[in-house]
């Protein structure tokens, strides 16, 4: 187990994971690379779930980790974003849900899903997290992500009671709340 703990020179520049609002556009910063594959899915909570495997050697790029770490940090501190998730456990769709979740707003995605949606949704690569900001901090954002050598693209935005990603899923936020609130006992009742 590796901890860490960071000092917070201003309590008020700081985020949490939650979408606080509608009308903010959503965007993943880091390894953002189009072609989803099967690799991304090694050790992830997916192939434990769905498959009941574990298996397979997640890698990670230092160099990207830290210079998207010291982007995020910067962000924070500029006031640029005004929240942020990791895509560890569960990924992509699990990062953005909770994010929705969280803050009570649903979320919009543009773009259409891979073939490899599963390993696109639900692989746990390393060195991404989900941000939200204002539409017009985007440009901003971009030019810090060009600055530090880190990748960013638009996801889409928050808004309505609904997380939808392209035409594949359009789910109530509610039911998707229930089903992370309540999953366990569900399954156990």
């Amino acid at each position: 187990v590796v901890g860490g703990l960071g000092l917070l020179e201003d309590m008020h520049r700081h985020v949490t994971s939650a979408f606080p609002e509608e009308g903010l556009a959503v965007a993943l910063l880091g390894d953002n690379r189009s072609r989803a594959r099967a690799s991304d899915l090694a050790g992830s909570e997916y192939m434990t779930v769905v498959h009941g495997e574990i298996r397979g050697r997640p890698a990670i790029d230092l160099d990207l980790e830290n210079r998207l770490q010291q982007l995020c940090r910067r962000a924070i501190a500029e006031g640029l974003i005004v929240s942020a998730h990791d895509c560890s456990d569960g990924g992509l769709a699990v990062a953005l849900a909770e994010s929705c979740i969280q803050g009570g707003v649903g979320f919009r995605g543009q773009h259409e899903l891979p073939r490899r949606w599963d390993a696109a949704l639900f692989g746990e690569r390393q060195s991404r997290i989900v941000v939200s900001l204002d539409e017009a901090e985007w440009p901003a954002l971009e030019q810090l992500a060009v600055e530090h050598r880190v990748p960013a693209i638009r996801l889409g935005a928050t808004e309505g009671d609904k997380f939808r990603l392209g035409h594949d899923i359009d789910l109530p936020l509610q039911e998707i709340a229930r089903a992370w609130r309540h999953g366990l006992e569900q399954a156990l009742g």
